[in-house]
């Protein structure tokens, strides 16, 4: 729970597949005290009832933070009714709200969800699967669909799942699914997305990179971040990169049986002299930007695998204060292009002559992540890019709805518990509770 000083409100406890949080809402006359401390929230009349807003679409008239004005329905429909997410996945969806509040995003296409859901019912010689495995026999059937294979697994108990997935995840990604595929008709749509972004003006010899969309990615408490796999396209055929991507999917730590097919996200790929994270709130009761990032391509500093320790800046909204904490990257992964036209991400050391932002592009990150706080109503964490020209590119937002906060809270622990679910903070709330699923 986040600590809260509220006057005339009803705190609300929202709980569904992709909300799990206590936070403090107005009814439609009251003015209350934000988690955030600093903010005000002024209380709107309310929606009529069954009334959507799509949190995907303009809202050019969305006031700031400070004069904000939601009802409790505001909120869950902003926060829940998430359209666009079954057939774009949420790396898909929230790159629509990036690019509706006019940020700078790298331009991108999204192959929907419902071309993996035809190809994987596509029949299939599926003896090289199963003969990688010592019990592929119990299938029963060497001809079969991917749709049938994951049926299959999802029966299974959790330690045949995990070999199966394992083997599933190798299949999809290799030659023999490849050729058993090209053909499809399905398959002229990813081409299609590849060719949209290679032809659009300006684009030149562009580089693009495949990235996944799952559509339990970036939902609000569980964002899956580093599950999947995103590819750089290294120009050959754009289906072999698409099916490396997909066979992330597969995991067993992302696998859900009768999940909705993954999408995918070909865009164009910057290329970083400077890429990392910004996260607009490191604590509930602390009102400060964290900014990290290093040299280079996002994979060195996002993932956390290669032993880099990222610069840092501190920046305090209240005292306007900017603190930089130089980090120790002597080395990044760069886009690299061979001889024969392919593009990687290399491993390289480093020989910037400063590791710090100026002015202009921190003030620019700034703002646009406050720009994506007021529009998802709640705090984000932004992964940014900085370009070898030295403009600032937005990659991708999450909500976020779990930070650690204080240790005291203006009410006392529930006596009875009326819903049990995944906790995602700490303290107790009173009031109406509402219970979506």
């Amino acid at each position: 729970m986040i600590k809260t000083s509220l006057a005339h409100t009803n705190p609300v406890s929202l709980s569904s597949g992709d909300l799990t949080n206590n936070w403090p809402v107005a009814d439609d006359r009251a003015e209350t005290q934000s988690p955030r401390g600093d903010i005000k929230l002024i209380a709107a009349q309310s929606l009529t009832h069954g009334h959507s807003v799509d949190p995907t679409g303009p809202r050019a008239d969305l006031p700031l933070l400070g004069k904000r004005q939601c009802s409790w329905l505001d909120q869950v429909n902003n926060l829940l009714i998430t359209p666009g997410r079954v057939q774009l996945g949420g790396k898909g969806m929230y790159l629509k709200v990036l690019e509706d509040v006019g940020l700078m995003v790298p331009p991108f296409r999204c192959i929907e969800g419902r071309v993996w859901q035809r190809l994987e019912n596509v029949l299939m010689d599926l003896s090289p699967l199963l003969s990688a495995l010592e019990d592929g026999h119990e299938f029963g059937q060497d001809k079969g669909t991917l749709a049938m294979v994951r049926d299959w697994i999802g029966a299974a108990d959790q330690q045949k799942q995990r070999r199966w997935l394992e083997a599933t995840s190798s299949f999809v990604a290799s030659d023999d699914c490849y050729r058993q595929l090209r053909l499809q008709p399905a398959v002229a749509e990813i081409a299609q997305v590849r060719q949209a972004l290679t032809d659009a003006p300006g684009s030149g010899d562009v580089a693009l990179i495949v990235r996944s969309s799952g559509i339990g990615e970036d939902s609000l408490g569980n964002a899956q971040a580093g599950k999947y796999d995103s590819l750089v396209h290294d120009r050959g055929d754009i289906l072999k990169t698409y099916l490396k991507v997909i066979a992330s999917s597969y995991r067993p730590e992302v696998f859900v049986a009768g999940a909705q097919p993954m999408a995918v996200i070909v865009q164009h790929c910057i290329s970083c002299r400077f890429s990392g994270v910004a996260m607009s709130y490191r604590r509930c009761d602390d009102n400060t930007l964290v900014v990290e990032y290093g040299p280079g391509q996002g994979r060195g500093v996002v993932s956390g695998q290669y032993a880099i320790t990222p610069h840092r800046y501190e920046i305090s909204r209240g005292e306007g204060q900017t603190v930089f904490s130089p980090g120790n990257a002597a080395h990044g992964f760069f886009l690299q292009r061979n001889a024969d036209g392919r593009y990687s991400e290399e491993l390289a050391a480093v020989y910037h002559d400063s590791a710090e932002l100026d002015d202009v592009q921190l003030e620019a990150l700034r703002q646009g992540v406050e720009l994506l706080e007021n529009r998802l109503l709640c705090p984000v964490d932004v992964e940014f890019a900085i370009d070898q020209q030295g403009d600032l590119w937005f990659l991708q937002v999450r909500p976020v709805i779990s930070l650690p906060g204080g240790s005291s809270f203006s009410t006392p622990s529930a006596v009875n518990i009326l819903d049990q679910g995944v906790v995602v903070s700490d303290g107790s709330g009173s009031g109406v509770a509402l219970a979506v699923s």
